[in-house]
């Protein structure tokens, strides 16, 4: 585009011009249309009251020339004269000559063409003033006048007894058909007959032939229904041959409802076949439908005419608007220009050149504006590029951290997955060491039973060994005795001896089986069952001494020694098991106090199992959560990706745009 007064299709003064045209010519359309339509709607209002008017006025003034003429035939059927002429021609006697001519001169000053006398029986008696066509002598109650118009105006006369008019009375002869007007001729309460008068069409066809103020097409339109159609009852406007002949048969509603007496106006189908524009009025004396018509194209030729001013004058007006848009158009079109331009550049992603401010107003403010919007733009962009770049590296980072954790979530996971199988097997590793307590503290209540037992069993040995040191005691005395009173007791007493040297060895066995029974305490039953023995051995031995009482009493000096030394072993007894009685004591505490520990150890156990049950519980959820954190980490790595792509694509698109520091 140059910035000479040429006019580029699609530039903005051809955009301005275009639509200053547009809003121009479209309004002047505007106003032409709507004065259009006011202006027909006017001048069809004002058509329509013209023709109602003139068809009120048309129907007003035929029904008084036709009440006229019905007067005047009930004036002449009065004259007495004709009662004499009905009776004359009854009685066959001719015509008076000169009474016809009186009468046939006083019809046609009353606008009569012919006149007719009838009997009372229908029969033409005579027909003078004018032409007969064919009703001399013609019976009208005989084919083919029986039940016409005319005949049918004659009944009703000399029914009624006043004048009637008839219908359109087709005649032979004669190409379209006649009015008549019977009247009774009454010989004071008698009929004489019947005066029919022929009405002369002229001033009616002159009335209805008035076209003044109907321009070219209009017209005034009679029409009658025969009974089989409608038919134009007078001649029309360019046709004198209509009436009788011109038969309607397009559009007959607007006539048909005017004969049944309901008048309009409006639009309807004219004789001619054109549209026309007109009023229908019913006229009662003729029963037609009388019509001022004209064609809807003259009608409203006026409006077309003013429609056709306004647009001429719209289109001279379009010259001096084009010019003046033209002038508009390039005064703003150079700024807008500019714009244009420097928007195409910053399009085009080059935003180093802003469009120098020009002219005057909102245009050097624009432009003001689009430099200034450019610089901004072109700041951003570089901030933007800055930003795209931090983002990428970002993007990265944030990738191969999430990678990182990746791995450092999953090797949690397998942590947590094995650290939940050996908390398992702690748990149940802590079911059976709780189980193996309470068999251990089971064994133990039932080792300090036991222990408990042999105290009591060492308590009464100490009370045994006790008697037994007293028993040796007095032994030793009686044995003082004995070697003063019973020598022969020596071999009772050597045997004595050695069941003492015996129970001796068995007592220090016996401490020596209690030392190493500790606990338990079991050897004292093999030191039980063997002083058993040596008792019963003891008894034996007694029946020896009464066997051998002879060797007693060289026994009894060493019997008397034996048994001091019993009497020593007796009391190194008592002394070891009142020491054993004390460990076993020791041990029963002990005892006591590892019941309790172990009782301690069990509950230890059960909450450490419900500890190791939690704590698995703990590492499943821990599993779940790892499980749950590596969905995370991976949907962050392809978030990272698609940052990364999204900042890389981002820069590109900065890229393309050229900035004044392109190294920003």
């Amino acid at each position: 585009m140059n910035g000479g007064a040429s006019v580029a299709f699609g530039s903005i003064r051809a955009t301005l011009l275009l639509w200053f045209l547009l809003i121009t010519l479209g309004s002047v359309a505007a106003v032409a249309v709507v004065a259009s339509v006011l202006t027909q709607r006017n001048l069809e209002r004002s058509i329509l009251e013209h023709l109602a008017a003139l068809a009120e006025t048309r129907a007003v003034q035929i029904e008084e020339l036709v009440d006229a003429r019905v007067a005047a035939v009930s004036a002449l059927a009065r004259d007495p004269s004709l009662v004499q002429a009905f009776e004359s021609l009854e009685a066959g006697s001719g015509a008076d000559a000169g009474r016809e001519a009186f009468l046939g001169t006083l019809a046609e000053g009353l606008g009569l063409r012919s006149l007719l006398l009838v009997s009372t029986r229908g029969r033409v008696l005579d027909a003078f003033g004018g032409e007969s066509n064919g009703l001399d002598e013609a019976d009208l109650s005989a084919a083919p006048w029986a039940g016409g118009p005319l005949a049918s105006a004659v009944d009703r006369a000399g029914t009624l007894l006043q004048a009637d008019l008839s219908a359109l009375q087709p005649l032979s002869g004669r190409r379209r058909p006649a009015l008549f007007v019977a009247g009774p001729v009454l010989d004071g309460p008698r009929v004489a007959g019947v005066l029919v008068a022929q009405i002369d069409e002229a001033p009616i066809d002159a009335l209805i032939g008035d076209v003044s103020g109907l321009g070219e097409t209009g017209q005034t339109v009679a029409v009658h229904d025969d009974g089989t159609s409608l038919v134009v009852a007078a001649p029309l406007r360019g046709d004198s041959d209509a009436a009788g002949t011109r038969r309607l048969t397009r559009d007959v509603e607007p006539y048909r409802r005017a004969i049944a007496g309901e008048g309009r106006v409006g639009y309807g189908i004219g004789p001619s076949g054109r549209e026309v524009i007109g009023a229908w009025f019913h006229l009662p004396a003729l029963r037609w439908s009388v019509s001022v018509e004209q064609d809807a194209a003259e009608a409203f030729a006026p409006a077309r005419r003013q429609a056709w001013t306004i647009l001429g004058i719209a289109a001279v007006l379009a010259i001096p608007a084009g010019l003046a848009a033209l002038i508009v158009a390039s005064t703003l079109g150079r700024p807008i220009r500019s714009v244009s331009q420097g928007l195409a550049r910053a399009a085009a992603g080059d935003l180093r050149d802003a469009p120098q401010p020009s002219g005057r107003g909102e245009l050097r403010q624009l432009l003001e504006s689009l430099a200034r919007m450019m610089r901004d733009l072109g700041g951003m962009l570089g901030g933007v590029r800055r930003t795209s770049r931090d983002i990428a590296t970002t993007a990265s980072e944030v990738r191969e951290t999430a990678g990182r954790q990746h791995t450092v979530v999953q090797d949690l996971g397998s942590s947590a997955a094995e650290i939940a199988a050996a908390v398992e097997e702690m748990s149940a590793t802590g079911t059976q060491l709780a189980t193996t307590a309470d068999g251990v503290g089971s064994l133990a209540e039932a080792t300090a039973t036991r222990a408990e037992r042999g105290r009591r069993g060492l308590d009464r040995m100490r009370e045994s060994i006790g008697g037994l040191d007293r028993t040796s005691e007095g032994v030793c005395g009686h044995l003082a005795e004995i070697r003063e009173r019973a020598d022969g007791v020596g071999a009772v007493v050597v045997t004595i001896t050695r069941v003492a040297n015996r129970t001796n060895l068995l007592s220090i066995n016996a401490a020596i089986e209690a030392e190493k029974a500790g606990a338990h305490g079991r050897g004292f039953g093999v030191v039980a069952t063997e002083i058993n023995r040596l008792a019963d051995q003891t008894a034996a031995a007694a029946l020896e001494v009464e066997a051998i009482v002879d060797g007693m009493q060289q026994s009894v000096s060493a019997g008397a020694e034996a048994m001091d030394g019993l009497a020593g072993v007796v009391r190194s007894s008592v002394e070891t098991a009142s020491e054993v009685a004390a460990d076993l004591a020791a041990i029963l505490a002990a005892i006591a106090d590892l019941r309790d520990r172990f009782t301690e150890l069990r509950d230890g156990v059960d909450a450490q199992s419900q500890g190791a049950l939690q704590v698995r519980d703990a590492m499943r959820q821990l599993r779940d959560s790892s499980r749950l954190a590596g969905e995370v980490v991976e949907r962050l790595q392809s978030s990272a990706v698609r940052l990364d792509e999204a900042s890389r694509g981002l820069e590109g698109a900065v890229d393309r745009f050229q900035l004044e520091d392109a190294s920003g």
